[in-house]
């Protein structure tokens, strides 16, 4: 019985199982090549695979990790901060002027943003 593998890996996976249901016997796979592949594989092909799978699914994903974890871990401290220091301190300039203020800001901000999301976990967890 020939079948497609990767329908059969599809099935599999979903099934959960490494085995035949009617007959039990395990699953073997055995590659079958085309007539005119070549025994080794040449070196442009290799390199231009490789990069291509680097810029089309790895660092795709890497960019948007990167990204996030710039807006959750800058961007949205140093909002928080400002924020709170302009309605609540009442000061109206949010002109940095060196970047160890900035740093206090991701810092104040970071401790605010967890206060705030803590606040409202509760919050709704009590009503």
């Amino acid at each position: 019985m020939f079948c497609h593998q990767d329908c059969l890996e599809e099935w599999l996976k979903h099934s959960r199982k490494d085995h035949c249901e009617l007959c039990n016997s395990q699953y073997t796979f055995i590659p079958l090549y085309a007539e005119n592949t070549p025994t080794v594989v040449p070196i442009h092909y290799l390199i231009t695979s490789s990069l291509r799978r680097i810029f089309f699914e790895f660092l795709p994903y890497s960019m948007r990790i990167i990204v996030a974890a710039v807006l959750w871990l800058i961007v949205l401290p140093i909002s928080t901060s400002w924020l709170h220091r302009f309605w609540i301190h009442g000061r109206r300039t949010l002109i940095v002027s060196d970047f160890t203020f900035l740093w206090n800001d991701v810092v104040a901000g970071l401790i605010l943003a967890a206060v705030i999301a803590l606040s409202f976990i509760v919050l709704v967890r009590l009503s």
